[in-house]
């Protein structure tokens, strides 16, 4: 993942994030992977020919890899904000 999708669909690449907004977005990762991120995912494992929603909670490392943190930290570090 190379850029960052705002709530409002909005795609926007890592370096063109402001600093405010890249270390407001790495502050949010972190409190979801201690409150838990919710995750759709589809379970072909329940026996129909089609696939089922399922909503899982993530947490922890799990989440910094789901949204890409450890990138948008290496963006903030390069930028000598961390």
């Amino acid at each position: 993942m190379c850029t960052w999708i705002t709530k409002g669909g909005k795609e926007i690449p890592y370096r063109e994030l402001s600093d405010e907004h890249l270390l407001n977005i790495l502050k949010y990762i972190e409190r979801l992977s201690k409150e838990g991120y919710k995750k759709e995912i589809l379970n072909w494992e329940a026996g129909f020919d089609y696939p089922i929603p399922e909503i899982v909670t993530l947490y922890g490392k799990d989440v910094f890899e789901e949204l890409d943190y450890y990138e948008l930290r290496k963006e903030a570090e390069r930028r000598g904000l961390l």
